[in-house]
């Protein structure tokens, strides 16, 4: 019967193991994610203050930037 008890522990404590191993997965997961949205809205700024500057070359930078990630064609 001990064997048994000594099992079912071990079982219960492995699948929280598990269980913990997951939400930590998660948790750094939506941090990266975070960043990366984070980061990407900082660049959106940024070039929207380059197109907003009337400079042609920071100008034309932003407009290479915009077509980098939305081609035309």
């Amino acid at each position: 019967m001990q064997y048994v008890q000594q099992v079912l522990f071990e079982i219960k404590a492995s699948r929280k193991a598990t269980q913990d191993a997951v939400r930590l997965v998660q948790s750094q997961s939506q941090q990266e994610q975070l960043k990366s949205e984070t980061a990407e809205r900082r660049q959106q700024e940024r070039m929207q203050q380059f197109l907003d500057s009337g400079d042609p070359i920071l100008m034309a930078e932003a407009i290479v930037w915009m077509q980098s990630i939305h081609p035309l064609g």
